[in-house]
């Protein structure tokens, strides 16, 4: 679906997209939520050196391979000890869990207390999941912008709350990305990244829990819904604000 030039423009004034181009630059060392993926990207082939252990290719950083081999960038920085995770280089040898991108991924327990609300008009949004499913990858504000959730395929995506459909097509890193606007100056929004098959349109109107598009895959081909909770153009971390 292709948009308006001029809403677009709006868009990047009061939303966060302008963050979200800044973000996937491959050259910014805070590293990116989501790179940009090309479906020839020859990098997205099997690098592994031997068991356990990946060598770093041109355009990774530390988020895409803890894509690749399902486990967080937390977990190999800490295999790795690794201090500043935007710091790695080409050719570089990490170690993995695994060595398989098949490699199993458990996510942290669920017992593990839930981080606080910290902004009140946040927390009067009353947010509910896009999706049910695991939590793979979470916010840390800087290779993470949101959270990764998975699920299985064809999954339905569900508004989180009431709003009006600001973009809803194709963007690097993001795939087929959907923003919500939930408020009349577009400071409060919400992201949806790798949709399959999207049932809304541009500017249409959507209630919460309104089924808005299915889930696709990422760039490991992995049914994955990437999400965001945008304030003013920053984002923050989604769980303190979804309901549960």
């Amino acid at each position: 679906m292709k948009n308006n030039p001029n809403v677009l423009l709006k868009l990047f004034a009061f939303s966060s997209l302008a963050v979200f181009i800044v973000s996937c630059g491959t050259n910014n060392k805070k590293g990116a939520p989501i790179q940009t993926i090309s479906p020839n990207n020859s990098s997205y082939s099997n690098n592994s050196t031997s068991t356990g252990y990946h060598r770093v290719q041109a355009g990774e950083n530390l988020y895409r391979i803890s894509l690749k081999y399902n486990t967080t960038v937390a977990n190999l920085s800490r295999m790795n000890g690794i201090s500043d995770p935007s710091q790695i280089k080409v050719g570089q040898t990490l170690k993995v869990p695994g060595g398989s991108s098949t490699a199993k991924y458990t996510p942290p327990a669920t017992s593990s207390p839930k981080p606080k609300a910290t902004n009140q008009a946040l927390a009067n949004m009353n947010f509910s999941w896009p999706v049910n499913g695991t939590v793979v990858t979470n916010f840390n504000g800087s290779t993470s912008k949101g959270i990764d959730i998975r699920t299985a395929p064809a999954t339905q995506v569900k508004a989180a709350q009431s709003g009006k459909i600001i973009y809803n097509d194709y963007f690097p890193g993001y795939g087929n990305l959907i923003l919500i606007s939930h408020n009349a100056n577009n400071s409060i929004l919400t992201a949806y990244g790798h949709n399959k098959d999207v049932m809304v349109r541009l500017n249409q109107e959507v209630k919460k829990g309104q089924v808005i598009s299915t889930v696709g895959t990422n760039g490991s081909n992995q049914p994955v819904l990437h999400f965001e909770i945008r304030n003013n153009g920053n984002a923050v971390n989604p769980i303190p604000y979804l309901r549960k």
